[in-house]
C-alpha cells in the first residue's frame, strides 16, 4: 500500500510479484491488480483479480479493469455481475451500460458527496477514474485534487492510467501532475531520511 500511495508503481509492482511468489493464492494481494492495470499490464492485473473470484471487491473492479484493457463490451457485461442493490451498480450502469444523461446526472449527483466523504484517498482516485470514464471531468479533477491532498501521490498513475487520458493536456491536469510530483518528492525525502 505504501508504495501505491507514494505513486511508486514500478516498485509496487515488484513488491506485489515478490509477495505473490512467497504466498501464492493469497486473496489479500488482489489490490495489486490496480498497480498493473494503471501501468497498462492487463494480463498481470488479471492474475491478481483471479485471486478472489466472485468477491464483491473483484466484481466492483472488473468494469474498470476491462475499460483500461480496451474492452468496452466486456466492461458493460461485467457491470451486470455487480449486485443490483449496490450504489456502484447504478453508477456503472448509467455510465457504461445504458448511458442516459438524465440518469447519469441523477446518480452522479447522489454519489458525489459520498466520494468526497470517503476518508481513503485511494478510493477518491478510483472514483475519479469512474467520473473521467463517464465524462464528468470537473468532478474527476476535484476528486484527484482531493486524493493528492490526502497524500495519494498519483504521479505515475496520472500519466499512465488510460481512464484519465481525457484529462491530459488541460491546465488542471498539469496542476494535478505538479501536485502529485510534489507529494511524491516529499515521500521520497522522508524515506531517505528514514522517517518512514
Amino acid at each position: 500500500y505504501v508504495l501505491r500511495y507514494a505513486g511508486m508503481l514500478d516498485e509496487a509492482a515488484q513488491q506485489c510479484d515478490t509477495a505473490l511468489s512467497l504466498d501464492p493464492g493469497n486473496y489479500q494481494f488482489r489490490s495489486c491488480s490496480h498497480v498493473f492495470e494503471v501501468l497498462g499490464n492487463a494480463d498481470r492485473a488479471l492474475v491478481y483479480l483471479r485471486l478472489d473470484p466472485g468477491s464483491r471487491w473483484v466484481l466492483l473492479n472488473m468494469p474498470l479493469y476491462f475499460k483500461r484493457a480496451g474492452k468496452p463490451a466486456e466492461a458493460r457485461e461485467s457491470v451486470k455481475e455487480i449486485p443490483d442493490d449496490s450504489p456502484e451498480h447504478k453508477l456503472m450502469t448509467a455510465c457504461f451500460v445504458q448511458p442516459s444523461t438524465v440518469e447519469l446526472e441523477k446518480v452522479v449527483e447522489s454519489a458525489t458527496p459520498l466520494f468526497f466523504a470517503d476518508p481513503d484517498p485511494e478510493n477518491r482516485y478510483w472514483d475519479a477514474t469512474v467520473m473521467a470514464s463517464c465524462g464528468k471531468k470537473e468532478i474527476a479533477v476535484n476528486l484527484l485534487r482531493s486524493a493528492i491532498a490526502g497524500h495519494y501521490c498519483a504521479y505515475t498513475a496520472l500519466q499512465t492510467d488510460r481512464l484519465l487520458e481525457t484529462l491530459h493536456g488541460s491546465p488542471e491536469f498539469d496542476q494535478l501532475l505538479s501536485a502529485a510530483k510534489e507529494c511524491q518528492n516529499k515521500f521520497l525525502s522522508e524515506r531517505a531520511q528514514g522517517s518512514l
